[in-house]
């Protein structure tokens, strides 16, 4: 089965922000953060561009529903997990940002899995 149109651009879109967060994070980071990012800052987003073009590969070189699913549940788990760390960190406006994002990220892959499960 080849994938549709969305889960392609659903993994396109995840290895894009990867490759931003794994090779060029400092930007982003201090946009969205709203000072100059510190060294535990671009660590954290390093290892999540890894994790997103990890992701990113596998959804492109094995397409399925269930593939779709698996990833957005890992995305709903690093949400809810996030969440705790804005609580905690003095990193909260990244922390939230991360968490939203990672709950639209889950939420697509959800959508993109119920399109697939239906063709």
């Amino acid at each position: 089965m080849s994938p549709s149109a969305e889960s392609r651009a659903l993994a396109a879109a995840r290895a894009g922000a990867g490759a931003v967060l794994l090779l060029r994070p400092e930007p982003l980071l201090a946009l969205a953060g709203g000072r100059p990012p510190d060294r535990d800052a671009r660590v954290f987003a390093r290892v999540l561009g890894g994790r997103h073009l990890v992701e990113a590969a596998l959804l492109t070189a094995l397409p399925s529903a269930t593939g779709l699913r698996a990833g957005a549940l890992v995305d709903a788990i690093h949400s809810v997990t996030t969440l705790f760390l804005a609580e905690r960190d003095h990193h909260r406006r990244l922390a939230a940002l991360n968490a939203v994002s990672a709950a639209l990220l889950a939420s697509a892959g959800l959508r993109v899995a119920a399109a697939e499960g239906r063709s």
